[in-house]
């Protein structure tokens, strides 16, 4: 949350390159992206938004196909609720 409110867009996308989660809230329940927008840097306002459209596409493509994964697959019975959150985790 601090790079991203002090505008540091290289180090927001390196983070973000290695796993960090951008739904992550303070104690005022801003994210990321709220920190960014309040201090006007827009290039990681768009950074975060476009990490968070590309998460929830992978996330919807894997929901699409957990139904057609088949039997014997290593997700065969998993709940669906449950594959999205561990899809969203990684």
């Amino acid at each position: 949350m601090a790079a991203a409110q002090h505008g540091y867009g290289i180090l927001v996308q390196l983070m973000l390159d290695h796993g960090a989660d951008v739904s992550v809230t303070d104690a005022r329940g801003w994210n990321a992206e709220n920190h960014a927008f309040a201090a006007e840097h827009f290039v990681v306002v768009a950074i975060l938004q476009a990490e968070a459209a590309n998460r929830a596409k992978c996330v919807a493509f894997a929901m699409g196909h957990h139904a057609r994964l088949g039997v014997g697959s290593r997700v065969q019975g998993l709940h669906p609720e449950l594959l999205r959150m561990v899809l969203e985790y990684v």
